[in-house]
C-alpha cells in the first residue's frame, strides 16, 4: 500500500595566540553544537512487553510525555569506546542511585581544551536540566528491549540526553556509543581517522557488550536485558550509520526491527563520489546511482525529516527514502531545520542562535566561521519549529515506531497522520507510508 498525503502545502523554498587557534578549530566543526551530518552534507547534505499501557489497533497513544519508568543512568566502555546506557528504574527504588538534574555540554569536548572553550567562547557551552539516575537498580519488570542511538558528526550522546532519556523511560535499554571516528573530541583534534573503530563496529561492539552485561550474575543488569528486540535510532549521520549496520549482515544488524533515521545522511559518501563545485542536478544523479548500487535493508524504517533543512535537504531524504524497500514510512516536519532532535536547541534558541551569541568571533576568524554558525544552529533560531515542539514529535515518532516494530502495538494507529496531525497540529507536514 502506498498511502502519500499532506494536510498543508509546506512553503518552499595571521598569527593568533593558542586560545584563538583552538577556538578556530573547534568553530570550524562548530556543528558540535548541532552535531549535525556527515561529510555528505556536501548533498544539500514500556517496552519488552512489560508496559501496562493498553494499546487499541484502532486508536493512537501519545508517547510524547514521559514514560511509566523513571530513568537509570550508567557509563560503559566497550572497545575503548565511551557508551551512555540509560535504562527503566522502578521510581519507588530510583533514589538508590544518585540523582543527576543537570549535565554541562562541556563533556563533549575534549579534557584538553575544556577550558579553552570555556573562556573563550561560553556561548558553546550548554547546561542541559535532565531528571535521571546514576546506577540506580533496573526495574524489576523486564527483560527490556534494547534501542541503540547514534549521534551526529562532531557530536555526543550527551547533546540527546533527554531524547535518550525518554525512550528509556517507555521500558527499553538504549545505548549510545560516543563514536571515537567522528564524534566532538574527533573533530577538535583531526583524530577520527586515527579510530581503532568505525561507527557502525561501535553499534555492534555494544550489543555484544550487552549480551554479556546480561550473562553476568555478578552485573545488576543481569537478566534484564533482551537484544533479541533490537532496534537503532540516529540523527544525521547516525541516520547514514543504523542504515548501513542494517545492510552489513552480521550477527547485530539481523537481528535489527527497525531503524529510525531522523535528518539522516544517506548510507553513501557521496563526498568521495562528487566534485564540490556539481550542480544540485549532479549531485542529486550522483546520489540516486550510488544508492542504486546498494542493497537496501530488508526491515521497517521511519525516516524523519526538515522541511526546512539546510544540512540534510529534504530533497536528500526523499531520495533515500525512495531507495529503501517496504515498510516504510516518512514523516516531514514541517517549519523545521536540521535539530528538532537535539537537546542543545532549545538553550541554543534561548540565546539568540550561535552567529548572534558568536560576537567578535565572525568578525575575527571571517565569513567561513560565519556560516558553519548557520549550520550549527539550523532549525535553532526564531521563524522556525518551537524545540519543545520538536522534540514531542520526534520523542512519539521514536517510540511509537519501536513499539509496532516490537509488536507491543498491534497497529500503527499511532503512526497514522490522522492522529498525528491531530496530536501535533501543524509541526506534521506531509506523511509518506509504503507498506
Amino acid at each position: 500500500m502506498t498511502e502519500v498525503r499532506d494536510h498543508h502545502t509546506p512553503e518552499r523554498r595571521h598569527h593568533r595566540s593558542r586560545a584563538a587557534v583552538a577556538v578556530a578549530a573547534l568553530m570550524a566543526l562548530v556543528m558540535l553544537a548541532a552535531a549535525c551530518s556527515s561529510d555528505d552534507n556536501a548533498t544539500g547534505d514500556a517496552a519488552a512487553g512489560t508496559s501496562d499501557t493498553a494499546a487499541d489497533a484502532s486508536v493512537g497513544i501519545d508517547y510524547s510525555a514521559f514514560g511509566p519508568f523513571s530513568v537509570g543512568w550508567r557509563s560503559i566502555e566497550v572497545e575503548g569506546v565511551e557508551v551512555e546506557v540509560l535504562y527503566p528504574v522502578d521510581t519507588d527504588r530510583a533514589a538508590e542511585g544518585e540523582r543527576v538534574e543537570s549535565i554541562s555540554s562541556a563533556l563533549a569536548f575534549p579534557e584538553s581544551l575544556r577550558a579553552v572553550v570555556t573562556e573563550a567562547a561560553p556561548f558553546l557551552i550548554q547546561e542541559l536540566p535532565v531528571d535521571v539516575y546514576r546506577d540506580a537498580p533496573v526495574a524489576a519488570e523486564g527483560p527490556f528491549g534494547v534501542v541503540l542511538y547514534s549521534h551526529g558528526a562532531s557530536g555526543h550522546p550527551s547533546y540527546y540526553i533527554n531524547t535518550l532519556a525518554h525512550t528509556a523511560s517507555w521500558g527499553y535499554v538504549v545505548a549510545a556509543p560516543n563514536h571515537p571516528s567522528r564524534n566532538l573530541a574527533a573533530a577538535a583534534t583531526g583524530g577520527g581517522a586515527d579510530a581503532a573503530t568505525t561507527d557502525v563496529e561501535d553499534l555492534t561492539n555494544t550489543v555484544e557488550s550487552l549480551n554479556a552485561i546480561n550473562a553476568d550474575p555478578d552485573d545488576p543488569m543481569h537478566l534484564s536485558i533482551d537484544t533479541a528486540q533490537l532496534a537503532a535510532a540516529g540523527h544525521s549521520a547516525g541516520g547514514g550509520a543504523i542504515s548501513r549496520m542494517a545492510m552489513a549482515g552480521d550477527v547485530a544488524g539481523t537481528r535489527l526491527s527497525t531503524i529510525i533515521g531522523q535528518a539522516p545522511a544517506p548510507p553513501v559518501r557521496l563526498s568521495t563520489l562528487v566534485d564540490p563545485d556539481a550542480t544540485d542536478e549532479e549531485r542529486e544523479a550522483a546520489l540516486n546511482e550510488a544508492l542504486g548500487a546498494q542493497t537496501p535493508p530488508d526491515l521497517p524504517v521511519l525516516l524523519v525529516a526538515g522541511e526546512r533543512d539546510g544540512v540534510i535537504p529534504l530533497a536528500t531524504v526523499e531520495a533515500n527514502y525512495q531507495w529503501l524497500t517496504t515498510p516504510k514510512q516518512l514523516v516531514v516536519m514541517a517549519n523545521t531545520g536540521h535539530n528538532p532532535v537535539l537537546d542543545v536547541c532549545a538553550t541554543i534558541r534561548a540565546q539568540g542562535g550561535l552567529t548572534a551569541a558568536a560576537g567578535g568571533l565572525v568578525q575575527a576568524f571571517g565569513p567561513n566561521i560565519e556560516r558553519l554558525l548557520a549550520l550549527g544552529e539550523d532549525g535553532c533560531v526564531d521563524g522556525f519549529l518551537e524545540p519543545e515542539a520538536g522534540y514531542a514529535v520526534t520523542r512519539h515518532l521514536t517510540v511509537a515506531q519501536v513499539r509496532w516494530a516490537f509488536g507491543q502495538d498491534p497497529g500503527r494507529a499511532s503512526l497514522d497522520q490522522t492522529f498525528l496531525v491531530a496530536t501535533f497540529g501543524d509541526a506534521i507536514g506531509p506523511v509518506r507510508v509504503d507498506l
